[in-house]
């Protein structure tokens, strides 16, 4: 076995197989783009020697800064036959090889493609090297199918050194299609696994979990050291959990249907964290979860400050997770009039759809009658706290929510768009979504219903404004 130095950075942890593969493997030649002592493929560099004019003894490519040549140089090499190619260079310069990666992944060729600082958390070089977009991009090629009717290239996107380990034992055993690696630029803390770190071979395990657990947190990379630091705390509060590595959806979506559901249930509660665009963790949390990602470009500054700016924190995962909870575990009251009746019923669908508990205050039917008798019923409940919030339904909206906003503890917000009702959270502290039952499709109410109940309030300054608004006595 492989023995690397804990807690030290995934690409530390690729150098320290790349020395081993390269006293081993005497037909493998790696190279980069100009960034050997950066992307850490010099672990490979220092047990042999570059390429040079007429001396071809070496196994090593110093390609220079020419990312889409170096990649088809390793395609000429591995459609020869008899050579294992592998490449390397920072994940954000996949964007220049993408070409070369379609075409190794049509040819079925066994390229290694070693990319390494894979977040915002390359610091002060600013958001033109911070990859946020590609570990999406990249992942596309793992649901894509080669006409072999296998995924078209392994992604792998190791949680720690160990993990980084068994990502290089699979690369080096996917014989059939091209396999990326994703390595960390900053140093991880190695997970408190309860399992077998080989596990990760099947593209999600569990790292470790508590006895009926209250929701299952799900991240690849040094995100899954960031959950880990955050069910510290949430286990302090009585919060049960279970973590789950996913180096590898393609892989994990290649499992029994038994193994997916014994570490992802169907429905379960799913937490995930992911410093790329949320959507990359769409396919693992499912329709009743929550991702926590990031949803611009980066910024230039020191990775722990972009880590605390950004929300890459253990006590922001705690704050998230628990509002998580409590937002799954809360009665949501609904309420409308005749016109916004048979929109209240598509607003049902949308919360048995994310397995929320509610209940409905009236009316019952198309039948003309008066809003403020059911919105009275909806704002008592609030009062009482018999609800937690409300989602309210009339022709224009102005008067069901005029009639809420004179109970206590009521905060009726009039939103016709996605970006409002956000806001009407995010700075008005909400906790009644009102909406234009005569002028709001199905569509625009199920994007609003969810940015509202996904939304949490933001405080700070907007606290100070939302204290000068008096509530009802």
């Amino acid at each position: 076995a492989i023995q690397q130095k804990p807690n030290q950075a995934t690409r530390a942890g690729s150098a320290t197989v790349l020395g081993v593969l390269a006293e081993k493997v005497e037909n493998m030649v790696v190279a980069s783009a100009d960034l050997s002592n950066s992307d850490k493929t010099d672990g490979f560099l220092k047990k042999t020697h570059a390429f040079v004019k007429g001396d071809f003894s070496g196994a090593f490519f110093q390609a220079g800064v020419a990312e889409l040549t170096m990649a088809c140089i390793c395609i000429g090499m591995s459609l020869h036959g008899g050579v294992i190619a592998a490449c390397g260079t920072f994940f954000v310069f996949s964007d220049y090889m993408k070409p070369a990666m379609r075409m190794a992944a049509l040819m079925e060729l066994p390229v290694k493609f070693i990319w390494t600082h894979d977040a915002f958390r390359v610091g002060e070089d600013g958001p033109t090297h911070e990859p946020v977009e590609q570990e999406a991009q990249v992942r596309l090629l793992e649901k894509l199918k080669n006409h072999k009717g296998k995924s078209s290239m392994l992604v792998l996107r190791p949680a720690d050194v160990e993990e980084a380990t068994v990502a290089w034992k699979l690369a080096m055993e996917n014989t059939s299609t091209p396999t990326a690696l994703i390595f960390s630029r900053q140093n991880i803390n190695n997970l408190p696994a309860e399992t077998d770190r080989y596990q990760a071979e099947k593209g999600a395990y569990i790292v470790n979990e508590d006895a009926n657990p209250d929701v299952i947190l799900v991240a690849s990379g040094s995100e899954v050291s960031t959950l880990v630091e955050g069910a510290a705390l949430l286990r302090a509060d009585g919060i049960k959990l279970r973590i789950v590595s996913a180096p590898s959806e393609g892989l994990f979506r290649a499992q029994s249907k038994e193994y997916q559901e014994s570490i992802i249930p169907t429905g379960s509660k799913v937490f995930g964290l992911t410093a790329g665009l949320p959507v990359t963790l769409e396919g693992l949390v499912g329709p009743n979860g929550k991702i926590w990602g990031l949803e611009s470009f980066g910024f230039s500054a020191p990775y722990k400050v972009l880590d605390e700016k950004l929300g890459f924190t253990a006590q922001h995962v705690y704050q998230q997770v628990q509002e998580f909870v409590a937002s799954s575990m809360a009665i949501i009251g609904l309420c409308c009039d005749h016109a916004g009746y048979e929109l209240k019923e598509f607003v049902k669908t949308v919360l048995d759809a994310r397995g929320l508990s509610y209940k409905d205050y009236g009316c019952y039917s198309t039948e003309s009658c008066d809003y403020p008798d059911f919105a009275h019923q909806l704002g008592a409940a609030i009062e009482t706290a018999e609800v937690s919030s409300g989602i309210a339904i009339c022709g224009t909206g102005n008067g069901i929510g005029m009639t809420l906003n004179k109970h206590q503890g009521v905060r009726a917000a009039l939103c016709w768009s996605e970006e409002i009702a956000r806001l009407a959270r995010e700075h008005n502290d909400a906790n009644v979504l009102v909406m234009p039952g005569r002028f709001v499709a199905n569509v625009a109410a199920t994007s609003m219903v969810n940015a509202f109940l996904d939304t949490a309030f933001e405080g700070g300054r907007h606290q100070r404004r939302v204290n000068k608004i008096p509530l009802q006595k």
